[in-house]
């Protein structure tokens, strides 16, 4: 088996790979434990900040190796301020940078490819040129739904964009040989782009340090100090996530001993931030940007509830934004400002309470019950939300499943 194993090449072409922070540097970490060679292709790392991470760069570490691990880093115009220009130019710079790079890749050993496709599917295209050279299998995983994300997302008034969009969506789906899912509720949506048969969902997990909670020495000042019921939002601060229901709802509790704490960045930021300092806000909101991964379980540990937010829409209701597995994980109880899937999930694990999308005052009455709760009622739930992380999203199961999808779509 061992021999079996090590034959297997995997090409991983995605939009994030660490130093950045994405469940796909979880999943290259358990195929290298059990021996397989990776290579992975990945834009030069700049999300969330918006410039080059320290250290690398045009002319920096753009191809390191480490035992069966090698990485390709492709040129790419940095997101910035994250303005739809900006992030415009870092999508097309990185299908025109890795052109070349996936021609000489088809030269090396190369089995199976899988796409990790978060935002943008774009990101399959090299993937159909190594997987036409090669002849070989190509598997994506979607757990970002393209055009309808770019349309709500994008804040979009018009179809031009997701119209002339959708043909590529649909030629990228083509030429998998499986596509599979994050979310039961993208799978409709993607037969309507396809005739491809070969739909599987696959869930993500949470990262096994929010289950572990690892213990550590790190301390912030700024969270400690904070003696309110203590909401924390942790990630992205975008259109996505309607920060104007959450603040609604903060502007509702001024007399409730509530506290929101916001981990993250996002190009919404600065306009988030102005919002609650024009209606006053500074003691009821506290944003403390953005920290390591690692340093997540003792920020989570301090927390009394952990907030899920997303926008009005149907695309966001068939969602599972990936901090869901983290927070279900950690064993904390959730609000949840969200339609569909997550409210779903929400109330079927009974790990918390969820609200409609936008309904700023439902969300507001739900944070208030919670911090009203008894520590037993509370405890049930962050019992509730670990139990169902296991039967759920477990890490090593999924990631199993994975490997069997894998093994089973390489030629015989």
């Amino acid at each position: 088996m061992n021999n079996q194993v090590l034959s297997k090449n995997i090409l991983i072409i995605t939009p994030l790979f660490k130093p950045e922070i994405n469940r796909i540097n979880d999943m290259v970490k358990f195929f290298l434990d059990k021996g397989y060679s990776i290579k992975v292709m990945c834009p030069i790392p700049n999300y969330p900040r918006g410039e080059y991470y320290e250290n690398y760069g045009i002319f920096k570490k753009r191809y390191e190796k480490f035992d069966n691990l090698e990485i390709i880093r492709i040129i790419v115009w940095p997101r910035k301020n994250g303005s739809k220009i900006n992030i415009f130019f870092n999508y097309l710079s990185f299908i025109c940078f890795s052109i070349i790079p996936a021609i000489k890749l088809s030269l090396k050993k190369i089995d199976i490819i899988f796409v990790n496709q978060v935002s943008p599917i774009t990101i399959a295209l090299p993937a159909i040129i190594i997987k036409r050279i090669k002849k070989v299998p190509l598997i994506m995983w979607v757990t970002d739904l393209w055009p309808e994300s770019v349309r709500e997302g994008g804040n979009l008034k018009s179809d031009f964009l997701p119209s002339i969009i959708l043909p590529i969506v649909k030629f990228i789906y083509k030429n998998c040989d499986k596509i599979l899912t994050s979310s039961r509720g993208f799978i409709q949506s993607i037969k309507e782009k396809t005739n491809n048969p070969n739909l599987i969902y696959l869930p993500q997990w949470g990262e096994e340090l929010f289950f572990k909670k690892s213990d550590s020495s790190y301390t912030n000042n700024n969270i400690d100090k904070i003696d309110d019921f203590k909401i924390i939002f942790a990630g992205n601060i975008g259109i996505a996530q309607d920060f104007d229901c959450i603040i609604k709802a903060m502007n509702e509790l001024r007399s409730h001993k509530i506290h929101l704490v916001v981990l993250g960045d996002g190009r919404e930021r600065k306009k988030v931030f102005k919002k609650v300092e024009k209606m006053n806000l500074q003691n009821k909101v506290s944003f403390l940007g953005s920290f390591p991964i690692d340093k997540m379980p003792y920020f989570f540990k301090q927390a009394d509830a952990l907030l899920i937010s997303l926008k009005k829409s149907v695309i966001f209701s068939k969602t599972i934004p990936a901090k869901t597995q983290s927070y279900l994980a950690f064993g904390k109880p959730i609000i949840a400002n969200a339609d569909g899937e997550v409210s779903n999930i929400i109330n079927e694990s009974q790990s918390g309470l969820a609200s409609n999308s936008g309904n700023y005052i439902q969300l507001a009455e739900n944070m208030v019950k919670l911090s009203r709760m008894s520590d037993t009622k509370k405890n049930t739930m962050s019992k509730n939300a670990k139990k169902y992380y296991m039967e759920n999203f477990n890490r090593k199961n999924i990631l199993e499943k994975l490997e069997d999808i894998l093994l089973s779509s390489l030629k015989k």
